[in-house]
């Protein structure tokens, strides 16, 4: 969650930090997807579940223990197709 007050789009607060404004793909998805989005995961998070993970580490530093977090149901993915950037 933003700080920012609740009837405040936050992808219209994020194009005013980046002074210019998202370019959405022209489907009819909700929430939509910006147009130079390399890749789009599709799910939910039920925020009623938690599931159990870790302890959780990377090369240099140990992160955190064992604890519950939300998780991510991953329905469908999706890539964009011949990116010249």
């Amino acid at each position: 969650m933003l700080p920012i007050p609740p009837d405040l789009d936050e992808m219209m607060f994020a194009g005013f930090l980046r002074a210019s404004p998202w370019k959405w793909c022209l489907r009819n998805q909700r929430p939509g997807v910006p147009a130079n989005a390399e890749i789009v995961l599709e799910g939910y998070v039920n925020l009623n579940e938690l599931r159990t993970e870790g302890p959780s580490a990377t090369t240099l530093a140990f992160t955190r223990w064992r604890g519950s977090t939300r998780f991510f149901h991953w329905n469908a993915s999706r890539a964009a197709k011949n990116r010249s950037t």
